[in-house]
Parts: structure tokens; sequence; C-alpha cells
């Protein structure tokens, strides 16, 4: 991970630096010279303006190629120490403010800002269910299936889904379910099989799925640097009707967006289905360009570096 420092106050001297974060404090003309040479200049991860920049109009337009929108990271207190052409290069790359403390902010930088999306959709057609639980049931179509069942006020393994998820190392992983529930208590319970085991699952979470905020998933399950392997199971407690949709999971970042950093989604409270969407501002100037996604089975932003390059 390549990240860039404007400022006073070099960080990489006060604060520790992971081992594989390549740390530039105020390089940026020399680091565009000496890449030129190498047939191309090379682009940032991250780009943390603490200071003035002290860069030219012409160097901030060049520095602008260089990062991704929501890439660039700036301390709160710098609006009275920028000039103009530094407020538009904030605006113009949708820069976010730093709301915490430096060393925390740099060992979360490699879960917020790595390059890459991932999503996966799992169907409910993939639920093996306890029909021994179940009065009866029913596929509406591939998306969504509706049971009708009594728990008599007490939690019930609903079933378990066929696919299980791989978790990459270091990255989060994010899960979703859609689902039209007004009599159930729901909840995932994920069994977590670490690398190298004999099979027998000692960490699990259980995740309650009964409240909605339409800003947060209901479940992260945090980076590790190696791989894991999980099963998931659906219990619910109530009873009557429920209908279930499809679970997602996806990469997480930490909060810095949904997919890719900065990306956004509009969630239906009813049956909580998400759609995601995402603004690149370009140079704030018309056309403004509109793409919808075609329909695909891997789920994430489709053409996201075709638009980018316009």
């Amino acid at each position: 991970m390549r990240v860039l420092q404007l400022g006073n106050d070099n960080w990489e001297k006060k604060y520790t630096i992971p081992e594989d974060m390549e740390w530039h404090f105020n390089d940026f003309s020399f680091e565009e010279k000496k890449a030129t040479k190498k047939k191309g200049i090379k682009s940032y991860d991250v780009i943390l303006v603490t200071g003035k920049t002290n860069l030219t109009n012409d160097q901030l337009k060049k520095l602008k190629q260089l990062i991704s929108p929501y890439h660039v990271l700036y301390s709160s207190n710098l609006n009275t120490e920028l000039d103009d052409h530094e407020k538009y290069f904030l605006k113009s790359i949708a820069a976010q403010k730093i709301k915490e403390e430096p060393q925390y902010l740099i060992d979360r930088l490699p879960i917020r800002y790595f390059s890459g999306q991932s999503g996966l959709r799992i169907f409910p057609s993939q639920l093996k269910l306890n029909e021994h639980i179940v009065n009866s049931y029913e596929f509406e179509e591939q998306g969504h299936l509706k049971v009708n069942l009594d728990t008599h006020n007490e939690w019930v393994n609903l079933g378990t889904y066929k696919s299980g998820v791989f978790i990459d190392p270091d990255k989060q992983i994010n899960f979703w379910l859609s689902l039209k529930n007004f009599n159930f208590q729901v909840r995932l319970r994920i069994f977590i099989q670490q690398p190298g085991t004999d099979g027998d699952v000692k960490e699990q979470r259980v995740i309650d799925l009964s409240s909605f905020d339409k800003d947060e998933y209901f479940s992260q399950i945090e980076a590790s640097d190696h791989y894991r392997t999980t099963t998931l199971n659906l219990e619910v407690k109530g009873s009557g009707d429920l209908s279930i949709g499809v679970l997602h999971s996806r990469w997480g970042r930490d909060g810095a967006g949904n997919f890719i950093a900065g990306g956004q989604r509009i969630v239906n409270p009813q049956n909580r289905d998400d759609i995601a969407y995402y603004f690149n501002p370009g140079d704030l100037k018309p056309p403004l360009n509109v793409y919808f996604s075609g329909a695909r089975e891997a789920e994430g932003f489709e053409a996201y570096f075709l638009f980018k390059g316009l």
C-alpha cells in the first residue's frame, strides 16, 4: 500500500507504520520524476492531508490523476490554512475528514482502502430446511422462500446453508439478509473454521438480524491474516409466515464504503433489498454521466474502471 502524507509533521517519525506500507512524506514532486523515468507514474492508495500542501494548482491536478475519489483524508482543522486550489482539490476528489487518532487510522488503512471488490449472493434455495419444525414452505421465486411455523417462543434452527463462505485473508466480511418479517426474531449463527484444524469448530458468532439500520450491516467478521471458512445456520423465534430473501456476503471496508470506498446503499425497509450506488465527482462540471449496472452473478460496481477513466 502506497501512502502519501502532505503536511508539516511527518507521521512516520511519530507513529508505527506497518511493514508492507510504503510511506511518502511531502515528496510528490520527487516521486513524479522518479516514476516518469520508469515509463509510468505510480498511483497512491491513500493520501493524507494533515497540513498545507504547498503544491501549485498544476501539481494538484496531476496529483488528482494518481488517486481515486474518497481515498484522500484530511484533518478537520485545515479549512483556514488551505488556499482555494487546495480546497477545490479536496472537494473534487470527495476527500473525507479524519475523525480518529493517527495510529488507529494508520492501522486501519489496509482493510479500508485496498483495491478490488467482492460480493456474492446465497439464494434461499441453498438453505437446507429443518422440515421437522416447518408447517409448510414454498419458493415464491428463486429469490424468496416463504415458510410457516410456530417455534413456541423458543429459538430453533430453521436450516443450514449448503454453501459455506470463504473469508479471504486481511478482509472483513459483511453479511446482509433480505427478508420480510413481522412476527419473528431472526439471527444468523456463524461457525468459523480455522485453517489446518481437525474440523472441531471452536469459534462461532451469533448475529441478531431482527433490528434494522439501513446504514449498517448486521454482521461484520473482522479481518485476520489467514483464510477461514464458515458454515451458516439461520435461527428463528416466533410464529406465522416468514419470507426469506437472499443472503449477501461482501468484503467490508470498516465503514469507508460499500464494495468500494465511497460506495453507498439505498435500502427498502419493507424487505431489506438494497441498491448500491456511487458518485465520482470528476471535475464537478456537466454533463452528469449515469450508468446502470447490468445483471451478473457477482455483486459490485460493474465497469468502475471504465467510467473512472472518463
